[in-house]
């Protein structure tokens, strides 16, 4: 027996460790998945069809907290040049952080809105009305592995950015203290 260890003890401590070398091992694969981002394969996306299937996708997210997103999109025929898989995982990343924001929100709203911001972008914006982002944090969320939640893990909106730089696009955050937050992929105008 090490060290005269008890078995028990043995039992815990080995838990310790392979809890560990999990964590070690999420971690890594984390950071070879935000290093290795597939070149894009642009295309013509309708921004309609792509809020539909993600909206679709995360149902069971939305009914579970009592949330029916509001949906804007003034131009139904607005369309994106994208990687369709890419963008829908960007907006997906969004909505689950909107939905992990909202949890405390006494009456959560959410909305999820596209448009042309000018002649030269296209918007494409999850917005909450949850607590806010404290301005000192709002340009470090984007940075890899920086986390303010709990149980995150920081890699969200890194690879929201970085989806969004592939497309030669940007992420922008805006939030104001106990009034929400948005979040906006910015798409160039083709």
């Amino acid at each position: 027996m090490a060290a005269g260890l008890m078995p028990a003890e043995m039992g815990r401590s080995l838990a310790v460790v392979r809890q560990r070398t999990e964590g070690l091992l999420h971690f890594t694969q984390t950071y070879r998945q935000l290093s290795r981002l597939p070149k894009a394969a642009l295309q013509v996306v309708s921004v309609w069809s792509l809020f539909e299937h993600v909206l679709a996708l995360l149902e069971p997210a939305f009914a579970q907290r009592g949330i029916e997103p509001d949906v804007v999109l003034a131009d139904p025929d607005l369309c994106i040049r994208a990687d369709p898989a890419l963008i829908e995982q960007a907006v997906i990343n969004l909505l689950t952080n909107a939905l992990e924001a909202l949890q405390t929100q006494p009456a959560p709203q959410l909305r999820l809105a596209g448009y042309v911001q000018d002649p030269h972008r296209t918007e494409l914006e999850v917005a909450d009305n949850e607590a806010g982002i404290p301005t000192a944090l709002l340009e470090e969320v984007v940075v890899p592995f920086f986390t303010a939640k709990v149980t995150g893990s920081g890699t969200g909106l890194s690879l929201s950015r970085q989806i969004m730089q592939v497309h030669r696009g940007s992420v922008q955050a805006q939030s104001t203290e106990e009034a929400g937050s948005q979040f906006c992929l910015l798409f160039p105008r083709q």
